[in-house]
């Protein structure tokens, strides 16, 4: 997506880029991914999210509803994703994205050359004039989960659903309290991303049950409430504010429900 913005705000016509996308991604509308004075925002993103998962009966129903509330977009509304990853993009970086009319979808690329491209189920002509730009780096990488904690070592990983800082100051917090292993663990359950939309339940059931479990410890709750790397820091101070009271609100009426419906989903 970057690369493509890129090349159309250098002037590149949408009609000489060929976007092979073998699959379509959910992503973060970044209107909601807004902190400090504007985390209303991000508090009805959390708002949302709690409540489509207290109602949701699987994945697809999970974002299709985040993405009627506005909180989820994607490229292509005629094409169901299958990734998602995390990713932000703003409304304006979307419209551009959806000027790119030709877009390839024959699976993954598998050879490049001077006279085709070869995919998993077809090949193209290629031109040897052409620019070829490789995107197909992994990003977050998917990892099989492991405790945090282990005797002599701690494995870094996400606790939290995004932010990796954040994850990573998360992990350094609960390392410096005085707390068994075992303990330590129970606070931090890992937060897999393997990148495909069909295990998002289980990511944020994993992300939730950490959030609740630090949440109820008054040290680690404080702590995460004055963390800056925290993207809802500082929500309490806008309870004037109409749009945080609801978010609360609504939290506080749906967590249960999420919790219990996401633990029968995934296990």
């Amino acid at each position: 997506m970057d690369t493509c913005n890129w090349l159309l705000d250098e002037g590149v016509d949408a009609n000489q880029i060929r976007w092979i996308r073998p699959r379509d991604g959910w992503f973060f509308n970044r209107t909601y991914m807004q902190p400090l004075e504007l985390v209303a925002s991000y508090m009805q993103l959390q708002a949302r999210f709690v409540e489509r998962a207290a109602d949701c009966d699987g994945p697809r129903s999970f974002m299709d509803g985040l993405e009627a509330d506005g909180i989820m977009v994607r490229i292509d509304p005629s094409v169901q994703p299958e990734v998602f990853r995390g990713a932000t993009v703003s409304h304006l970086e979307l419209d551009s994205l959806r000027q790119i009319d030709n877009v390839v979808r024959l699976g993954r690329v598998r050879r490049i050359g001077t006279q085709q491209i070869a995919f998993d189920n077809a090949d193209l002509p290629s031109d040897p004039r052409h620019v070829y730009v490789d995107c197909t780096a992994a990003g977050v990488r998917p990892v099989e989960p492991r405790p945090v904690f282990g005797r002599d070592h701690i494995t870094m990983q996400y606790v939290t659903i995004g932010v990796a800082p954040w994850s990573a100051a998360t992990i350094a917090a609960v390392e410096a309290s005085d707390r068994d292993d075992d303990r330590k663990n129970e606070l931090c359950p890992p937060v897999a991303f393997t990148g495909e939309a069909s295990d998002v339940l289980r990511l944020a059931f994993a992300g939730m049950t950490g959030l609740l479990a630090r949440g109820a410890e008054p040290d680690l709750g404080a702590w995460t409430e004055n963390c800056r790397l925290n993207p809802a820091r500082g929500a309490g101070d806008h309870l004037d504010d109409p749009q945080v009271q609801t978010a609360f609100e609504s939290l506080t009426t749906n967590m249960g429900l999420a919790m219990s419906n996401l633990e029968q989903l995934t296990t």
